[in-house]
């Protein structure tokens, strides 16, 4: 019970609380009682009043004795242990204050018990102090859910055994709450409002008076109309740290989590949210990248190919082997690409295993597996672990190293057809980048077998788009062939609610793929620069980013001045 070097009995014996005669009395109605504590029965049988009891307890195992009659529990500490675990564990949550959730229990020194707590808070920083049993009772019967089933049994029996009692606001003890039920609401309304905008990231970053907020809508950001104070600062990054189970008195390292978010009016229906927390200057700076499920069953046809690029495209997923990459800047659709191809191929005579850093997506028929740095499980001993399970198809998340890619050129070597992602600007220059991480030519002339450069460019607003005329001095400037000029359709947007007055609406990739080909693997052989490489790439019948989205522009789905933004004009 409590390491205060004498057992409770004797301690009241000599504290004077009850005499020797009232302790054998109780140690003999303990054997008909055994579910009852010691203390509760001093004071069932009226020798002295529970409080007394656990008072005396609290100040010789040096606990802090808390009065729950005067005490209003914090809705925060309530969401971090919620009733029904409280419950469980006979214990009464009060305040969470600088990462501190304080606990109220009438076994403080039971380390089996406060280790049954510390592990389901996953070890996060706990403050134990001593209040009676009946107390914690008490505070059930005013502070819980009295229909809940899950409590309804206690609440029932201590009304029975002591009457409602009434909650003392004007006696609170402060122990602190630095949220509040309006924090949990701004925080939830913040991840509605970016599900409703149809936004990729929430971007929250404090500042020196205020906490700004943003949104990535369309690759765009988008500030919040109303920015928070300051003031709220730490309970906001508290309360997402807290729903994405990240450390909460971890401040000065950096953090991932995850939140499963419930979307409101639509059930079943949930967001799952990647959470990083980065310390800055001013406060912790906390990124949120929504990742819809529903993306997860993109098909190859919705992703914006061209007709010519998806014919090619798809033929590649049938090859037996061989590397086919993806290329482009964080945030360009990469994912949702080797997604798609992944759905393409997702059949009962396949097997597939992936190695992600994180899995963003589930795929029901995949075996996916996440990279785990902290324990060792690295994207070298997953692809490695891979080969022994015979798979047909391999997706690693990213190549950035050499040892990641030598294993993903065997792979392909010995058999396999394997997925990836590379950060480079454009296709051609995946093969210089994988020759520059240590890769020799030759492996990479003969493994490679394409590269598919992407980038997400925005599409005119449908519901105000407008046909407008370019300037034939700038058509003619990006070296467009002036006989196609006449069979094209500009448009544009003038604006309206449905685009937020932007013009644009929604998001579509433009694509640029490279097919590895003869002339290419000698010039790969041979070591040839980026350029060359891209101008045999195009000899051979590659279509350019550029090129693809100015032919995307003059059907009227973008504009000049987007697919500039995002392509370069053809060497």
């Amino acid at each position: 019970f409590m390491d205060i070097g004498k057992k409770l009995g004797d301690l009241l014996v000599e504290e004077k609380v009850i005499s020797e005669l009232q302790l054998k009395e109780v140690i003999r109605a303990k054997k008909f009682f055994p579910d009852k504590k010691l203390g509760e029965i001093v004071a069932i049988r009226e020798y002295a009043t529970e409080e007394t009891v656990y008072q005396l307890i609290a100040e010789k195992g040096f606990f802090q004795y808390v009065n729950l009659d005067k005490v209003i529990p914090s809705e925060q500490a309530r969401n971090i242990l919620p009733d029904e675990k409280a419950i469980e564990f006979e214990v009464f949550p009060i305040s969470f204050v600088d990462g501190l959730l304080t606990i109220a229990t009438s076994e403080p020194g039971d380390i089996t018990h406060t280790d049954a707590i510390n592990f389901y808070l996953n070890n996060m920083p706990v403050k134990y102090v001593m209040a009676s049993p009946r107390s914690i009772k008490r505070a059930y019967v005013n502070f819980f859910d009295h229909d809940s089933t899950s409590i309804g049994n206690a609440v029932s029996q201590t009304l029975l055994d002591m009457g409602k009692l009434e909650i003392r606001q004007d006696e609170e003890e402060d122990l602190g709450d630095e949220n509040s039920k309006g924090v949990i609401k701004f925080v939830d309304t913040i991840i509605n409002n970016a599900h409703n905008m149809g936004a990729s990231d929430i971007h929250i970053e404090p500042f020196e008076k205020i906490l700004r907020i943003r949104y990535r809508v369309d690759g765009i950001l988008v500030e919040h109309p109303e920015n928070p104070s300051k003031s709220l600062q730490g309970s906001v990054i508290a309360r997402i740290k807290i729903m994405s189970k990240m450390n909460i008195a971890e401040r000065r390292k950096t953090q991932d989590g995850r939140i499963k978010h419930a979307i409101p009016n639509e059930p079943g229906k949930y967001l799952d949210l990647r959470v990083s927390a980065l310390p800055a200057y001013r406060g912790e700076s906390i990124v949120m990248r929504i990742l819809d499920p529903e993306n997860a069953n993109v098909r190859l046809d919705q992703l914006g190919f061209s007709e010519v690029v998806e014919k090619h495209f798809t033929s590649l997923l049938y090859r037996p082997n061989g590397v086919i990459m993806l290329c482009g800047p964080t945030g360009c659709g990469k994912t949702t690409t080797l997604y798609a191809a992944l759905q393409h191929l997702n059949k009962p005579n396949v097997k597939i295993i992936t190695a992600e850093e994180p899995v963003e997506y589930n795929l029901y028929g995949v075996n996916q597996c996440n990279v785990n740095r902290a324990v060792g499980l690295t994207f070298e001993k997953i692809v490695r672990a891979m080969l022994r399970q015979a798979p047909n198809v391999i997706l690693i998340g990213e190549i950035r190293d050499l040892e990641t890619a030598s294993i993903a050129v065997r792979a392909s070597l010995t058999g396999h057809l394997v997925f990836s992602t590379i950060h480079t600007n454009d296709a051609p220059s995946a093969i210089t980048r994988l020759v520059d991480l240590g890769l020799e030519k030759f492996l990479v002339a003969s493994a490679l077998t394409a590269v598919l450069g992407q980038r997400l460019v925005r599409k005119v607003c449908k519901e105000c788009s407008q046909e407008v005329t370019p300037a034939l001095e700038v058509l003619l400037g990006l070296g467009i062939n002036p006989s196609i000029l006449s069979k094209a359709t500009w448009k544009s947007g003038k604006g309206c609610n449905h685009c937020n007055r932007t013009g644009m609406k929604g998001r579509m990739g433009i694509h640029e793929l490279m097919v590895m080909t003869n002339a290419l693997r000698k010039l790969t052989f041979a070591g040839a620069s980026t350029v060359k490489l891209r101008q045999q790439a195009l000899q051979d019948g590659m279509k350019s980013l550029f090129d693809d989205g100015m032919a995307k522009a003059m059907r009227g789905v973008s504009t000049i001045e987007e697919i500039l933004t995002f392509a370069r004009i053809s060497e």
